[in-house]
């Protein structure tokens, strides 16, 4: 029984003095497992926001700075509830960069042709996402993920409205009050009364011509009848 203890501490040492040396030979050639110093996947922390039409970048990196240019990067919407007419909708990505090349098999598409990342930033760690012609539907959030190292970002993509933009003054409100001028109308809204005006003008020296024939008829009688 002494004997059966002693050599079960021996094999216990032997192990921790094989295996601790192997495992700090893995995290200085690799990656640590813990503490500060573990990559991790980082995102911008205020929404993004975009107008519908434009181009978009979702920042996002690898922090401390690393080469993933040899990982696996996957963006994706998890706020999309997948699609029942689709079976492989739940699979389905925005963007995919796997073995040095990206994918676009299993692609979402709604994103075809309208996502970039930045093949000269994936060896300092960035895994930015470039939307290209952005579209009311984009927004929402979306997950950058490097399996690799275990770790995710989640960032809010908010699409505005654009607005045309007009150099045409607004007309100031009309006062029914104070008619402007028309073709019908002379400065300050007056209309132009200038028939009316000679009719009535017609109208009085033919009414003054009658009574003067009248009265000159009536003197000529009378001067008749005297005599």
């Amino acid at each position: 029984m002494v004997h059966f203890g002693i050599f079960g501490l021996f094999f216990t040492f032997t192990l921790r003095t094989v295996l601790v040396p192997l495992g700090t030979a893995g995290e200085a050639d690799g990656l640590q497992t813990d503490g500060k110093d573990r990559p991790r996947v980082v995102g911008a922390s205020q929404p993004i926001v975009a107008a519908q039409g434009d181009d978009v970048i979702l920042p996002c990196h690898v922090e401390p700075q690393l080469d993933v240019e040899e990982m696996k990067v996957d963006w994706f919407r998890p706020d999309v509830p997948p699609d029942p007419a689709d079976p492989q909708s739940n699979y389905r990505y925005v963007h995919r960069y796997h073995d040095k090349h990206h994918e676009e098999d299993m692609k979402n598409p709604s994103y075809a042709g309208r996502t970039e990342m930045f093949p000269d930033g994936l060896k300092h760690g960035n895994i930015s996402l470039k939307i290209r012609d952005v579209r009311r539907s984009d927004r929402g959030l979306y997950s950058c993920q490097v399996p690799h190292l275990g770790s995710a970002a989640v960032i809010t993509l908010n699409v505005e409205p654009r607005y045309v933009e007009t150099t045409e003054k607004p007309r100031p409100p009309s006062n029914p009050s104070t008619p402007g001028p028309n073709p019908e109308t002379g400065e300050g809204g007056r209309r132009h009364l200038r028939v009316p005006v000679l009719f009535a003008y017609f109208v009085v020296i033919l009414d003054a011509c009658v009574i003067l024939i009248l009265v000159a008829c009536i003197t000529v009688i009378m001067g008749r009848g005297l005599y």
